[in-house]
């Protein structure tokens, strides 16, 4: 439908490949117009069925949808075409998804559904990337563009292209690239084209010459007839358009007739219809001619519905430039509502992020106020009104509205505000105007929403232009000033108002003088505000019905979300650590009893606590994790227990604890070991009576929570010390389980890092990294004092950094600063000897706490001056200190750079 290469792509000759048993069927079929085409899909669903092969269904359905396509069945195509994607996508068969979306685009454009022709497009580009298929990639990102230029997003249209050129580069010194030379070829027509777009017509004619030139010498053998015929019918057709618009009338037929010729030998209705089309405009432009506007129609109707969406575009507001420029408009109405007809039908399926663009670029400026046809009237509402009743959620039927009006009316800017009484909310849809400027009472504009507010409040619309004052209320001198001060001569305020409900106001301004013409116009707008304010009163409604569903459905879904998250399977590994671990949390799920997970930082201790929760009777229950570090003292008790209203200063309310909302479930006290003793003696009556009491309230309350608790210190030593409750400490250890840090199962680590290189590579849908056998053995060797935290963080920093696919040794020495302790990839951070001496002289009392501490400062700050050949800078980044202490204590132990550069020098020579 758009033309865009089709007989010599690498999509065309490698779409079979997906499914190499049944060769070339697919090619066969439509070289044969899909005769007998239900014995193939019947054999292939037989197939399908006896040998499990989701292959071969897939390609039933793909067949399916060709044959109803090449039947003009477009709605039937779309349907199986989108299924046999669904297919592919469940089974993870890439190839075959890029092969059908390009099929789908295909229907998609026929049927004028643009967003999702995007959106297949995009995710074909990303296959193809990840299979690193380039000559595939260089032929979606050239169709990509050319969608981009249609609809007037040149910027990205460019950007495509661009890219395209740069993949064709790295190419093209490579001989064995079949497609190399075509790609060529349409890269330049594509550049060509949107030079044409910003009205550069001597660069463009420029261009073209060359590319026909070219063509002309045929000495590209490997480039197909059909492909050749397409590319010179586009050259000639940019040139008869370039000299037209430079006024070159002789030159333009010229080649007018060398495209003539060339639609005779290959019979293309589309494309002698175009030529019919721009003699047509000759004449009217250079001969003063009488246009025939039923033709011109006609000839408009055809190209749209054969996909030439551009070209109609583009003509058929050049006309409406010309006929405005000579007066004679108003006497063409049908034209006007012809060309905003099909604005109007592309924008519906067009990803809303294109509309802005696409609407600046084919906007008719001229164009008649509220479109005075009273079938264009009529037709607009029709569909306006279909729209939003089909919208439910405020924001997009704000941003919705606005659109509708905005484009009915052709006011410049303006804003929609809603209000939803039960939830006192208000939504708020711009255009070209700053929501937060609005509500400032220092800018200009906050005179647009004081205005609005005015009329408001007095319920009915006020509507301001050249032709037409429509002062429906007596304004007081404030709302005359206001009205000055705003200083547009076209304003159109319209208060929206249900059975005396406020529902909200639309307000419109514009520099125009002419927006509003005629008293037809008021009527319209008034019926039009009454319309929509009754679906912004139903929307309200049936918004909070819907939420209130999603929110149950969506609970169910998370929670089985996360039960699936937290499988044993989730604790990555196989060491006999794991097994243990896996072993500990098995014989803790059918019981009540509090569990203790001790362990380092970084190991994993909450993610053992879902799996208990989430694998357990209560997995439908809430898990609710308490940081008893980061809440202070103060306030843990109301959060935990809840309070009264007026138990304190700010109790305005009675509030729930988490133990309550944690009823029936698991809470998670993490960091236990950090609860102050004040609170200590409470939680300990909580675990001993199961009921908690509020602050504020003279009863107590029953619960049933299981308690989970966390802690990375040694509470045996701090009970010893006094700082944590014996008798707490007894009581939450009846289960203890401790989490191996990760340098004890180091037999985890590569499957660690793996499953860390594809969380990443997922997340950011991009390939996954490999890791070198070198850099695998340094992994596991290091410490890792940061545990699974640590090793996450490095590998999700080096597959942002590192370029290349494999991450070697190397890169781990260049970013020695991701690693919390000191790396030496040589000697694989040998044990310094030093501090063993250093320990025993503490030991036989040799030396005080404060010497060894200053030793060991003087010894980490020798270590990391060693690591980095005497560089302070980095020793001071290593060390986690400013770099001027550093400097510091260099003198204070009388430490010099030049010394560790010289040890340095030594050991290499």
């Amino acid at each position: 439908m758009i033309n865009i290469h089709q007989q010599n792509d690498p999509h065309c000759q490698g779409r079979h490949h997906y499914d190499p048993d049944c060769g070339d069927l697919l090619h066969e079929l439509q070289h044969n117009e899909y005769k007998d085409i239900e014995k193939h899909v019947n054999h292939l669903f037989e197939l399908a069925k006896s040998k499990n092969s989701s292959t071969k269904e897939i390609l039933a359905y793909h067949l399916t949808g060709n044959c109803d396509y090449f039947n003009k069945r477009y709605n039937s195509a779309m349907k199986n075409l989108e299924y046999a994607i669904k297919l592919a996508r469940k089974k993870k068969n890439k190839l075959a998804i890029a092969v059908i979306g390009f099929d789908l685009i295909r229907v998609c454009t026929a049927k004028h559904k643009y967003n999702v022709v995007f959106e297949t497009l995009n995710e074909i580009i990303m296959i193809y990337k990840g299979m690193d298929l380039i000559d595939e990639k260089i032929h979606c990102l050239i169709q990509l563009s050319t969608y981009y230029r249609i609809f007037g997003n040149n910027d990205q249209a460019y950007r495509s292209i661009n890219l395209a050129k740069i993949l064709h580069d790295t190419l093209e010194e490579c001989d064995h690239h079949k497609n190399n030379c075509v790609h060529h070829f349409y890269i330049k027509l594509s550049l060509a084209h949107l030079t044409k777009k910003s009205r550069n017509y001597k660069k463009t004619l420029e261009m073209t010459k060359c590319l026909l030139s070219s063509l002309e010498k045929n000495s590209h053998a490997n480039i197909c007839e059909s492909n050749i015929d397409y590319l010179q019918t586009e050259c000639y057709l940019l040139m008869a358009e370039c000299y037209f618009e430079l006024k070159q009338r002789e030159k333009s037929i010229a080649n007018l007739d060398s495209l003539r010729k060339i639609t005779q030998k290959i019979q293309n209705s589309a494309l002698t219809t175009q030529y019919k089309l721009i003699r047509m405009e000759h004449e009217i432009l250079f001969e003063n001619c009488q246009l025939d506007t039923k033709k011109f129609i006609e000839i408009m109707n055809f190209l749209y519905n054969h996909g030439q969406i551009e070209f109609c575009l583009e003509q058929h507001l050049r006309l409406l430039n010309k006929l405005n420029h000579d007066n004679v408009l108003n006497d063409n109405e049908d034209m006007i509502n012809v060309y905003q007809g099909f604005l109007h039908k592309l924008t519906r399926h067009m990803p809303h992020n294109l509309i802005p663009g696409f609407n600046q670029s084919y906007e008719f400026k001229p164009g008649q106020s509220l479109k005075s046809s009273s079938e264009y009237q009529m037709k607009k509402f029709i569909e306006m009104g279909h729209e939003l009743l089909c919208e439910h959620n405020l924001h997009d039927l704000a941003q919705k509205i606005l659109h509708f009006i905005s484009t009915l009316s052709n006011m410049e800017r303006g804003f929609v505000t809603l209000f939803d009484t039960m939830f006192s909310e208000t939504v708020t849809a711009t255009n070209h105007f700053n929501n937060d400027e609005l509500n400032d009472e220092k800018h200009p504009d906050y005179s647009c929403q004081l205005f609005s507010e005015a009329v408001l409040e007095h319920g009915r619309p006020f509507i301001q232009s050249t032709h037409i004052s429509n002062d429906l209320f007596h304004l007081s001198e404030n709302q005359q000033t206001l009205l000055q001060s705003i200083n547009k001569p076209s304003i159109i305020v319209l208060p929206l108002v249900v059975s005396g409900e406020n529902m909200g106001i639309i307000y419109l301004d514009s520099k125009s003088k002419n927006v509003i013409k005629k008293e037809e116009d008021i009527t319209l707008l008034e019926s039009l505000v009454s319309l929509v304010a009754n679906i912004i009163h139903n929307a309200s409604h049936l918004e909070r019905k819907t939420n209130s569903k999603k929110r149950s459905c969506n609970h169910l879904y998370d929670i089985e979300a996360e039960i699936a998250n937290y499988s044993y399977d989730s604790f990555i590994g196989i060491s006999e650590s794991k097994k243990n671990l896996i072993n500990m949390i098995k014989h803790t799920l059918n019981n009540t009893a509090t569990v203790t997970l001790s362990g380092n930082s970084g190991v994993g201790k909450e993610m053992v606590a879902k799996m208990i929760h989430y694998n357990s009777p209560r997995k439908h229950k809430p898990f609710i994790t308490v940081n008893c570090a980061a809440i202070p003292e103060a306030l843990l008790e109301t959060e935990l227990f809840g309070h009264t209203k007026g138990a304190f200063t700010d109790a305005k309310d009675n509030k729930s604890g988490l133990f309550v909302t944690a009823n029936g479930g698991t809470i998670f006290l993490d960091k236990i070991g950090e609860m102050p003793l004040s609170m200590q003696v409470k939680i300990l009556r909580a675990l001993q009576e199961r009921e908690i009491t509020a602050v504020g309230a003279t009863s107590s309350q029953k619960i049933d929570v299981r308690i989970i608790c966390a802690t990375n210190r040694n509470l045996e030593k701090m009970v010893k010390e006094a700082n944590f409750r014996e008798d707490l400490y007894y009581r939450i250890s009846v289960i203890k389980i401790h989490v191996d840090s990760l340098s004890n199962r180091k037999e985890d680590i590569p499957l660690l890092v793996d499953f860390a290189l594809k969380q990443y590579a997922d997340e950011n849908n991009v390939p996954q990294k490999t890791v070198s056998n070198q850099a695998m053995s340094f992994l596991i060797n290091y410490p890792w004092p940061g545990n699974v935290r640590e090793l996450f963080n490095v590998m999700y920093n080096l597959s942002i950094f590192v370029d290349k696919p494999c991450i070697e040794l190397s890169h781990l020495e260049e970013r020695k600063e991701l690693f919390r302790m000191p790396i030496d990839t040589h000697e694989q951070l040998a044990t310094n000897p030093q501090f063993g001496v250093l320990t025993k002289k503490i030991d036989s009392q040799q030396i005080s706490l404060s010497e060894a501490k200053q030793e060991f400062e003087k010894l980490q700050i020798e270590r990391a001056l060693k690591l980095f050949n005497g560089q302070i800078t980095s020793a001071s980044y290593h060390l986690q200190m400013p770099r001027p202490q550093v400097s510091r204590l260099m003198k204070k132990y009388k430490l010099t750079k030049q010394e560790f550069k010289e040890e340095d020098s030594d050991k290499s020579t």
